[in-house]
């Protein structure tokens, strides 16, 4: 049986994560508004998934469930830097 341990940066994660999910459903609410230049609303959208996946693997790890996933979050948190230089570069 596993047992989950209930922290404060479990509950902070959590948050997190949920707050990246909300991002990105405000952000896709909002898409025609706010994101019409090229690709950018696409790529942000890869970034809050990024991140959420990230938040996630965190609840995973802190929660002592499973740390299976460092390895993909230290690729993703990588390349989430890449993507937004990349954006920033776009939108200049």
């Amino acid at each position: 049986m596993v047992q989950i341990v209930i922290s404060t940066i479990v509950l902070i994660d959590l948050a997190t994560s949920l707050f990246f999910l909300l991002a990105f459903i405000l952000s896709f609410y909002n898409y025609n508004k706010t994101m019409n230049k090229g690709n950018s609303w696409l790529i942000v959208s890869i970034v809050f998934v990024f991140t959420f996946i990230v938040s996630i693997s965190n609840v995973l790890e802190w929660a002592e469930i499973t740390s299976a996933l460092d390895p993909a979050e230290d690729f993703i948190n990588m390349l989430v830097v890449v993507v937004c230089v990349y954006t920033w570069y776009q939108l200049k």
